[in-house]
């Protein structure tokens, strides 16, 4: 444990290591039935260097990273807290990370924010430091613009040295998730120490947050100036709550369906238990995803419900974010009510006939401004000649958007996204390739299921929700088309996707309106 970590371990007045994380270790000890000897060292840089040589055998808070995956396992995480910005109270508001850049950034040395400011957003000048703690003098004596912390840990230190001339100028994308890392040579100890964690009571672990986690309560919002934006946050719970409901319904549905066939039991019970996962996978992302919008739309009101600042800069900015924040919780809600709707079969194709290069031309030019942001080269390669087929328009533009979007969430910065098309045999071949990280042999073998977290991760701190490449099947099958990926890791992807230039409807039984594919030729490996 790292002894200059509050309020997770820390030296209280006796001179005594004390703090959530020692709290929670003798609640471990005690589930496991094993004693810890806990090691200190002189900072967090130190005790990395030990789990590094092998000379400690399990981490407190400790954040999962890719550098960190060659030296170490990670358990699920036991509590997770925003990642705050933090600049002097005289300074502008910096609404997200991407606002700091040029500017001097403070951040303790082999954290996992430090490495993540790095590898992420080199546009941003780091400044590295023994810890948090000194981070934050250095901000408060005006010899760095901002620091990037947990949130827990820097309100600590901003309360204990009195550093009252900071604020928190807003909340980053990301959230700090403490974990517990084990040496690699010792694997059985992860599911054993996931077990314990789970074994915690919510009221347990909520005591514990009580006992060491400070919350300060927001000063009186003059909710006549901000009661718009009030109502944009209101319409985003409702929205939220809206879809639990949706999908306890559908549940009720299939129970009572189930209860009405008792010969077939067994395969009822395994439908139920996958949709009841199913549920909870939903209830925890959408909780996830959710929260961070959240957040910002309430530091956003506390913003704009201060006295003075209506036209101001600040204001339109934090109104403009705002909108964002609900953009992207409504966002996450629709993809959520399209899975459904092609699942149930409620969704019907309406085939017309389609320019598939204007179609595609101009999905491409719509994703022109996310790969700016990131440097990414966006070439599209299509045929001097329109190329006409019959299809359903929402359904092939669905393709070739999540297909696009998904490439250049993945290409790292510099990179380059290629997408073309050309008819060949009776089809229209799409084509998107990438320079991103690649796809491993399990990650073909999950790509298409829902909710699926796959090896690679977003490389701008982009939202990945786990349901583009499911919808993306859906309407291939739906018009009887199909879709291939070819990839190696640290190589990129190549997704493509042939779909029929003419529709028949299907004759044998199936959904109205269901294509079938016409003849023709095997697609190229």
């Amino acid at each position: 444990m790292d002894p200059h970590w509050p309020p997770f371990s820390f030296r209280d007045d006796g001179e005594n290591l004390a703090g959530f994380d020692v709290d929670l270790l003798g609640m471990l000890s005690a589930r496991l039935g094993v004693s810890f000897e806990v090691v200190e060292a002189e900072n967090w840089e130190a005790l990395v260097g030990m789990a590094r040589r092998g000379e400690v055998d399990l981490l407190f808070s400790t954040a999962d990273s890719p550098e960190r995956r060659e030296y170490l396992l990670f358990s699920r995480p036991y509590v997770d807290f925003p990642m705050a910005v933090i600049t002097p109270r005289d300074a502008p508001f910096l609404l997200s990370v991407e606002s700091l850049a040029g500017r001097r950034v403070s951040v303790a040395r082999d954290y996992v924010y430090f490495e993540w400011l790095r590898r992420n957003h080199p546009e941003i000048i780091v400044v590295p430091t023994e810890s948090n703690e000194e981070a934050l003098v250095l901000v408060a004596r005006g010899e760095a613009d901002a620091t990037v912390a947990n949130l827990a840990n820097a309100s600590h230190y901003i309360r204990q040295r009195g550093l009252t001339n900071l604020k928190i100028s807003g909340i980053a994308e990301q959230t700090f998730e403490l974990r517990l890392a084990v040496r690699r040579d010792w694997p059985d100890l992860v599911p054993l120490l996931d077990r314990a964690v789970l074994s915690l009571a919510p009221e347990e672990k909520a005591a514990l947050l009580a006992k060491w986690v400070y919350v300060e309560h927001s000063a009186l919002i003059v909710w006549s100036r901000v009661l718009p934006y009030v109502w944009a946050a209101g319409t985003a719970v409702v929205l939220t709550v809206a879809v639990f409901v949706f999908w306890n319904r559908r549940l009720s549905r299939e129970v009572r369906r189930r209860r009405s066939a008792e010969a077939d039991l067994l395969r009822a019970r395994g439908r139920l238990t996958r949709l009841n996962e199913e549920k909870t996978q939903v209830m925890n992302m959408v909780a996830h995803d959710v929260r961070g919008p959240l957040t910002n739309i309430m530091c956003r009101l506390d913003l704009v419900g201060r006295g003075g600042c209506v036209g101001t800069a600040e204001f339109n900015a934090a109104r403009e974010e705002i909108k964002a924040q609900v953009r992207r919780v409504n966002g996450l809600l629709e993809r959520l009510l399209v899975v459904d709707a092609l699942e149930s079969g409620s969704f019907e194709p309406a085939f017309e006939r389609i320019d598939a290069v204007l179609l595609v031309r101009e999905t491409v030019e719509g994703h022109r401004g996310p790969a700016q942001s990131k440097s990414i080269s966006l070439e599209g390669r299509f045929p001097e000649t329109s190329v006409h087929l019959e299809s359903d328009r929402s359904a092939l533009a669905g393709i070739v958007d999540n297909l696009v979007s998904n490439a250049i969430k993945y290409t790292p910065r510099g990179g380059r996204v290629t997408v073309s098309l050309e008819a060949r045999g009776g089809c229209v071949g799409f084509r998107v390739e990438d320079t991103g990280p690649g796809l491993t042999g399990d990650d073909k073998m999950r790509l298409y299921q829902k909710f699926t977290t796959l090896s690679a991760r977003p490389t701008g701190g982009e939202n990945s929700f786990g349901l583009g490449l499911a919808i993306t099947k859906h309407f291939v099958d739906v018009l009887g088309g199909r879709i291939h990926c070819e990839s190696t890791p640290g190589e990129g992807a190549v997704f493509t996707v042939e779909i029929p230039v003419e529709q028949s409807v299907s004759g044998n039984g199936g959904s109205p309106g269901r294509a079938t594919p016409v003849e023709r030729p095997a697609m190229p490996a």
